[in-house]
């Protein structure tokens, strides 16, 4: 236990660079998950994409981006076209906070 005491700076440098390139690589080639929304004021239907960062701690926040309206991908969560721009917006979205540091 006094050595994890004594390297605790050193251990927590690493800890931050570990997760610092797990974000990036998750960025760079996010795993989105594809999902329908209705708008109880309108009861128009769209898409959002959402993706979870780790963060310090164990802990995960959840990142999501507007897709579009659900007509424009045939009402389907699954179509190729809405998996296509759903990882497209989420990684231009995450490299963007990434580079904010706001994930």
């Amino acid at each position: 236990m006094n050595c994890l005491d004594r390297n605790k700076e050193v251990i927590e440098e690493i800890e931050d660079k570990i997760l610092d390139f797990i974000k990036h690589s998750i960025a760079h080639r996010p795993d989105v998950y594809v999902a329908r929304t209705k708008n109880k004021e309108n009861d128009k239907e769209y898409f959002t994409a959402k993706t979870f960062m780790p963060q310090k701690g164990g802990k995960k926040k959840e990142v999501k981006v507007y897709l579009g309206k659900a007509e424009d991908y045939d009402f389907n969560t699954k179509s190729p076209k809405a998996k296509r721009d759903a990882e497209h917006k989420m990684r231009t979205t995450l490299i963007r906070r990434l580079n904010e540091g706001t994930v």
